[in-house]
């Protein structure tokens, strides 16, 4: 409690001397009384949040919290602008990174065991607080009873990162820093996964030790906002993990410092002229009002890719309004992955330029999901007209879960442009105007990219080729609904439709399901992307994936925990239910009797032999998508 006390007693002393600053031209008098005003403010919604019986154990290596040089956090952006306040607190990016609460924390703390590679830990709770126990490896065996809690290992759960598809949990280490916990949970399939299976790649060496993932070295910038910031120039310790004003992305992430915004509009007078002039106001950024190159850079700073061993913490020095080109060499992440875009055996590159080439399909569209910048600024919409991310998105408008303009849903993102297709849809995508395959983002913006186990959407708006016959070549957007028809189909009916060149294939592209070849005898990344596909309500209804099955039911023994995960998930779609565990081992363990089951279907688009045929002839080529 006296922990509790302090910390309040800090932050209103904090928000005492903002609201005083704020408050510059008012009459002394007032200038206090706004002050005790901001510091009763501070205290109050701080002991709010504080959890129940606040304690330095979860305070203590908490970053440090508070002002830093122009900025002033979203508590008093809200006081003016109480409706934008509200739309971004039910926002996925305010609870990207938060304190561990009870409210925050998406998974159960029940005293299962979790086992990684020989190490063993077990999740407990105690009311509102949560913890971690490595157990003994030799006898993983959690305490009985309530003797956990005298543990030495026992580890109090500090923070959570991610409130959307999966969450990570942050202890506090024995040198003091703020380390992941090695298991995250998928929040919408309601499971424990270890760290290493949420990345598409090969399995680790069972000899090496879980991965250490330290928050202060890279997660900052872009998983709160204004940090982190020098710690001293507010009288704290040189101690402190990291520091940054908000924990989560809130409003001057995207805004930009908001003290001086707000000195300026404590004058009625300046905000009577700026509503008479309708013009904005320059003294805060609004994306929406910027060149499109600037508007872009806003969520491009945390959405791109950097260059070789670059990240967002080493440009914090980039604010909105700025260009991102004007911090970094964008091109060069994009004259990398060209470079390369011939090779197919990359083990040659050094370890930063291999990151970079594994990011992209050999067409230079980004491969990892989350990354949609670095792709958005390769297309003509970008290069040739003026899109930015706000010609289809909005941070205060839209569901939280993609949060697009919804004046800009479905087919207007693209029809605000390209009018001349909306009046005559049918000629223009050959399919019935209400159909998915009419809907432009199905063919011009397909699911190629992965991430969190699951496919998201390519933002290099571009048109559909008979793409994806090897290695690291995209997946075209046709036999990612059609996934039972063959590249050779879908490149006659481009051919047909829009008298592309016809190429011919020679092997198994040319006439089997191309779904099944990708899942079967494709790199990685296209394996994962076709099985997510098969549950996809767009290509369920436009493909045969009963006959795809067998496909799916092999990718149970995939060397990679991911795709085996993904094909998991889109077998239990379907209705193949099966006891597939939490970890990537039990998922392998449960492969064979699923397999059989499964493999009890007969289907006439993939007889048993073929399956063999494309399984014996996987591209076996080392893919990781770090995402």
């Amino acid at each position: 409690m006296i922990v509790a006390v302090l910390w309040t007693v800090g932050v209103a002393a904090v928000c005492f001397v903002t609201a005083v600053a704020i408050g510059r031209g008012l009459r002394l008098v007032d200038r206090a009384a706004f002050g005790v005003f901001g510091a009763v403010l501070g205290a109050g919604v701080t002991f709010a949040l504080l959890p129940s019986g606040a304690d330095a154990e979860l305070t203590s290596p908490l970053p440090a919290i508070g002002p830093r040089e122009g900025y002033l956090s979203s508590n008093a952006c809200g006081a003016c602008h109480p409706g934008q306040h509200a739309s971004w607190h039910d926002s996925f990016h305010r609870t990207m990174t938060q304190v561990a609460t009870a409210e925050a924390v998406r998974a159960p703390f029940d005293g299962r065991v979790l086992h990684e590679r020989g190490r063993y830990f077990t999740v407990l709770r105690d009311a509102d607080r949560f913890y971690a126990l490595e157990l003994d490896a030799e006898d993983p065996r959690p305490p009985e009873g309530d003797a956990w809690r005298e543990h030495p290992a026992a580890r109090r759960v500090i923070m959570t990162t991610g409130s959307h598809h999966l969450q990570a949990y942050w202890v506090q280490s024995a040198d003091g820093k703020l380390e992941q916990f090695p298991f995250v949970y998928v929040i919408r399939e309601g499971r424990w996964i270890a760290n290493a299976d949420s990345f598409l790649g090969p399995p680790p060496d069972p000899e090496d030790d879980l991965r250490r993932y330290v928050w202060a070295e890279g997660c900052v910038a872009c998983h709160t906002t204004g940090g982190p910031w020098d710690p001293t120039s507010q009288g704290m310790g040189e101690d402190v993990d990291t520091s940054v004003v908000e924990l989560g992305i809130s409003c001057e992430q995207c805004h930009g410092p908001g003290d001086e915004h707000a000195r300026l509009n404590r004058s009625p007078a300046r905000r009577y002229q700026l509503h008479l002039r309708g013009a904005g106001d320059d003294s805060i950024v609004n994306p929406r009002r910027l060149p499109h190159e600037a508007s872009a850079s806003v969520c491009g700073y945390c959405h791109a890719i950097y260059p070789d061993d670059e990240s967002p913490d080493d440009h914090t020095d980039f604010r909105p309004g700025q260009r991102l080109s004007d911090h970094y060499d964008i091109t060069a992440v994009h004259l990398t992955a060209d470079r390369h875009a011939g090779e197919a055996d990359l083990d040659h590159l050094d370890s930063d330029t291999l990151d970079t080439v594994e990011a992209f399909w050999r067409d230079g569209s980004v491969r990892v999901a989350g990354r949609e910048y670095t792709s958005m600024i390769r297309s003509g919409c970008y290069l040739e007209g003026e899109m930015a991310c706000t010609s289809c998105h909005s941070m205060h408008d839209g569901e939280p879960d993609k949060q697009v303009d919804p004046a800009r849903a479905s087919d207007a993102m693209c029809t605000q442009c390209h009018a001349e297709e909306r009046d005559d849809l049918e000629a223009h995508t050959h399919h019935a105007p209400e159909s998915e395959g009419s809907r432009c983002v199905q063919c011009h913006m397909p699911h190629t990219s992965y991430g969190l186990l699951m496919a998201t959407r390519n933002h290099r708006m571009d048109g559909p080729t008979a793409s994806g016959a090897a290695g690291r070549q995209r997946p075209n957007a046709c036999n990612l609904c059609h996934l039972d028809r063959s590249l050779g189909w879908t490149a006659d009916h481009l051919a047909e439709w829009y008298g592309q060149p016809r190429p011919t294939f020679g092997d198994a592209h040319e006439s089997l399901p191309a779904g099944a070849v990708w899942m079967l005898r494709g790199d990685g990344v296209q394996r994962a992307l076709a099985a997510w596909h098969v549950r996809w309500e767009p290509a369920r209804e436009a493909s045969d994936t009963d006959g795809l099955r067998p496909a799916l039911a092999r990718l149970l023994q995939d060397p990679y925990s991911a795709v085996r995960q993904v094909a998991s998930d889109a077998l239990r779609a379907r209705g193949d239910a099966f006891e597939g565990g939490a970890r990537s081992e039990e998922v392998a363990a449960d492969a064979q009797p699923a397999l059989e089951r499964t493999l009890a279907f007969e289907s006439d688009l993939l007889p048993p032999a073929t399956v063999d045929a494309l399984w014996a002839d996987r591209d076996d080529t080392a893919t990781s998508i770090p995402e």
